[in-house]
């Protein structure tokens, strides 16, 4: 059995209606110390009014982080 792990997601990619962000989910094995990847991908969330459209995402959003 492992118990799951993380740290914070980073924004990737912020569009006028959407905001990309790279997730990772990291795993830790009983008795170790060395957490290992599990997975890891990017996730799209788009903003949606009460309609289910896209409609443009708030100003508040900071900018993505260059890497």
């Amino acid at each position: 059995h492992a118990s799951s792990i993380g740290g914070p997601g980073r924004p990737v990619k912020v569009g006028r209606t959407s905001i990309t962000v790279h997730l990772e989910a990291w795993a830790l094995r009983r008795r170790e110390t060395q957490a290992f990847l599990v997975t890891d991908g990017n996730f799209t969330y788009v903003s949606i009014d009460d309609q289910g459209h896209p409609q443009p995402i708030a100003s508040a959003v900071p900018p993505p982080i260059p890497v």
